[in-house]
């Protein structure tokens, strides 16, 4: 498992084709991804754990960051095969939010997702009046 500290200036890694853990630069949170598959033509697809506890659906290979806290993850997902969202996972408060649009390439500028180079025109900013969905910690 190659372990990486993100970024704390809303930069993005890419990762894929293999197991990873994502730690938040303040050390706060951890997120591991492992390697479960592909699609044919396609990305490679990973079981999620944050801070050790199951998250539900896949992360797709691509951009990870955390916010510059290292309270929000940010990341492509999807909750069956085979889809492609943007979802932020709150880890301090067990809770996710699954963006209205897919941002494959971003920077996090929280409240914002911001799209960079080919993405440049999509963005996303939180205003306080999302439904945020909890994630089990029994699971």
């Amino acid at each position: 498992m190659k372990i990486l500290t993100l970024p704390s200036n809303g930069e993005t890694i890419g990762a894929g084709m293999g197991d990873y853990q994502f730690n938040s630069s303040c050390g706060s949170h951890s997120v591991v991804i492992k390697y479960k598959g592909e699609p044919p033509h396609g990305d490679s697809y990973h079981t999620i754990e944050i801070d050790e506890i199951k998250f539900p659906g896949f992360a797709w290979a691509g951009r990870f960051g955390f916010s510059s806290d290292g309270r929000y993850f940010v990341c492509g997902w999807m909750e069956k095969l085979y889809e492609r969202k943007t979802i932020i996972i709150d880890c301090q408060s067990r809770r996710y939010f699954v963006l209205p649009i897919s941002i494959h390439n971003f920077e996090i500028r929280w409240p914002s997702i911001a799209g960079i180079n080919s993405y440049s025109d999509l963005s996303y900013t939180f205003e306080g009046l999302e439904e945020w969905e909890i994630f089990d910690t029994n699971n």
